[in-house]
């Protein structure tokens, strides 16, 4: 099988964030911040090869090496921009820089715009 940059039986994550006001009253008064953030994380798959783990050694054994796995291969971006707040959610425009990936993987830094829905119920 060939790689694939997503997808995995074992995954780690970690993310960090700093919103802060935005020396402007007008984008202030609109809920407009700015924001710095870093993401790293990784997923792997559970090493089958001798079968599927049938006790809680061969899990917890499994389960080892797929943490190594994960410290070795991550993949992390870290980030700035501006978000808009409102009732229904959040609007960004963000730059963003990856420093670390797999080779595998496809990859751009730049410019970013994203929503996230607020939940309404």
């Amino acid at each position: 099988a060939g790689r694939d940059s997503l997808g995995g039986d074992v995954m780690a994550m970690a993310s960090a964030s700093v919103a802060f006001p935005l020396p402007n009253k007008v984008l202030h008064e609109a809920g407009v911040y700015g924001h710095v953030f870093a993401d790293v994380g990784a997923t792997v798959p559970l090493d089958t090869s001798a079968g599927m783990p049938s006790s809680t050694g061969e899990f917890t054994r499994a389960l080892a090496g797929a943490g190594r796995s994960l410290a070795s291969q991550p993949r992390v971006c870290v980030g700035a921009g501006i978000a808009w707040g409102m009732r229904l959610g959040r609007i960004e425009l963000n730059y963003v820089h990856v420093p670390a990936s797999q080779p595998f993987d496809g990859v751009k830094n730049g410019v970013q715009v994203g929503f996230s829905a607020s939940s309404i119920f």
